[in-house]
């Protein structure tokens, strides 16, 4: 009788964690295919960044903000693709699905948002860094 308590409690404990719904937490190498399954954006603090796109040309700094506000103040060598439109031509514009993409926009929720419709939309190496009210770098004002 003993045996068999202890036989089912053993059943329900197991089966009571594996229903939490919890995941254990990614290490970054495994991080950007459980974005796509999970709908976690990976975010990167503006330091590294900066770091990272001094060191790689390739990486695609992504504006997600309106014209207006690209026009009134962008970091150099972003391209402007408004949140509002990022459903419409994305991949027409952003053709290689494994580059590596930095999103801003002025405060990080946009960015936010934009980054996971950008994992939806199958690109695997995208990074939330944030608002640029915080960045600590160069931006510039015009269209270009």
């Amino acid at each position: 009788m003993k045996k068999r308590l202890m036989l089912l409690t053993l059943i329900f404990l197991l089966a009571l964690v594996g229903c939490s719904g919890k995941q254990p937490a990614a290490s970054n190498e495994q991080n950007s295919g459980q974005n796509l399954t999970q709908g976690v954006v990976s975010s990167m603090n503006q330091d590294e960044a900066k770091r990272n796109m001094d060191e790689n040309e390739n990486i695609i700094l992504l504006d997600v903000r309106t014209p207006e506000e690209y026009k009134e103040s962008h970091i150099p060598g972003s391209i402007l693709i408004p949140i509002s439109t990022i459903n419409k031509g994305v991949e027409k514009e952003l053709p290689d699905k494994d580059a590596t993409i930095y999103v801003y926009c002025r405060s990080g929720n946009r960015s936010e948002s934009a980054a996971k419709m950008l994992m939806h939309f199958g690109y695997t190496q995208v990074y939330n860094i944030g608002g640029i009210t915080t960045w600590p770098y160069e931006t510039e004002k015009g269209t270009d």
